[in-house]
């Protein structure tokens, strides 16, 4: 299967990330089976652009959450970046993520120089917690119930 491309792909996908995370779980070294409550993968998901219907990223979690704490990690192939498809992924993400019991908080990282990747975080509501590596960052159930109620402009 090595270098098969799929129709419904964008002519840049799947981008290094995502060649990354699919030898992670070819190789069995993510999780691609863990739920819970057997309703949310704690995984990998594609980003699809509405108007084309090309897979033009990916979205997901770097496993089940630890000390109610899941980290998530995402990327949009170059020709789709600017248009909010990371912001609307993370978001979704993020909202799927607290209605689950065992979550309190998600967390991400960034590479010092990816001020995308940190607009796009700060847009979904969460807070710089860490400036070490980068930045890590985190949102919480209360964070969340913060940024709906006074949306970023």
């Amino acid at each position: 299967m090595q270098g098969r491309r799929l129709a419904n792909w964008a002519d840049d996908f799947p981008a290094a990330g995502d060649v990354f995370i699919a030898g992670g779980l070819h190789r069995g070294e993510i999780d691609q089976a863990s739920r819970s409550g057997g309703e949310v993968l704690w995984g990998h998901h594609q980003v699809v652009e509405t108007s084309s219907g090309l897979v033009v990223g990916g979205v997901g979690f770097h496993g089940p959450p630890k000390g109610g704490e899941v980290e998530i990690g995402y990327g949009i192939v170059p020709t789709r970046q600017g248009r909010g498809y990371a912001t609307e992924a993370v978001s979704t993400l993020v909202s799927l993520a607290l209605t689950m019991p065992e979550v309190v908080a998600v967390v991400a990282s960034t590479d010092a120089d990816n001020v995308a990747s940190q607009r796009v975080l700060e847009k979904a509501g969460f807070q710089l917690v860490d400036r070490s590596d980068g930045g890590r960052y985190r949102i919480g159930r209360s964070s969340l119930d913060d940024a709906c109620a006074h949306p970023p402009r």
